[in-house]
């Protein structure tokens, strides 16, 4: 009696992040996060700086599409403190992972808690006070204790930041790259 093939399990779409950076210091961080998340997920920096648009994004999502099952999900990195692009920003498609003022307020939240309004130079040096790992900061670059206490203290800055008024000051909306990013390990897993 011939034999039915037999039913293979579908197979399960590649996920790519792409995530379009203001600078040096969020590409930096990118590129920790995926050292630290190792998986078969692609997370992909792309430092753009001011000449971030619509266009560009689907040209980079177009670009990393390898086949049809492939899911891109877009990201956008950026810091507040500039009006210019955020007029940009707005017209984008792609997830929003705005810091207002700055990135150095999500690493802030890995230290402690910040509820105030602050410019960005006043956050780089709450940053730098904050704990003796930041003492040396310097824009564009973390340490290797530096990045340690942002793996490890991840979950609790994600909480806080959750606790922030998206788009006020302060706010930052880091924490829904790394949600986004959890969840599709998890599914892979499953």
């Amino acid at each position: 009696m011939p034999r039915g093939r037999e039913e293979r399990t579908p197979k399960k779409m590649k996920q790519a992040f792409l995530v379009f950076c203001e600078g040096p210091t969020e590409e930096c961080y990118v590129q920790e996060l995926r050292q630290r998340y190792r998986s078969p997920i692609r997370i992909v920096p792309i430092c753009e700086g001011q000449s971030i648009s619509n266009a560009l994004v689907c040209r980079e999502i177009k670009k990393e599409k390898v086949s049809p099952t492939d899911r891109i999900q877009a990201f956008l990195m950026y810091d507040r403190d500039v009006p210019e692009v955020n007029v940009k920003l707005d017209k984008c498609d792609g997830t929003m992972i705005c810091s207002n003022p700055c990135v150095e307020l999500w690493f802030l939240l890995h230290s402690r808690d910040q509820k105030a309004s602050l410019g960005s130079e006043e956050c780089v040096k709450a940053l730098q006070n904050s704990a003796s790992e930041w003492g040396h900061y310097r824009k564009g670059e973390l340490s290797a204790t530096q990045k340690n206490l942002l793996w490890s203290n991840r979950s609790t800055a994600i909480q806080r930041a959750k606790s922030l008024t998206e788009s006020r000051n302060p706010s930052t909306g880091v924490y829904k790259l790394l949600e986004s990013i959890e969840k599709s390990l998890s599914e892979t897993q499953n």
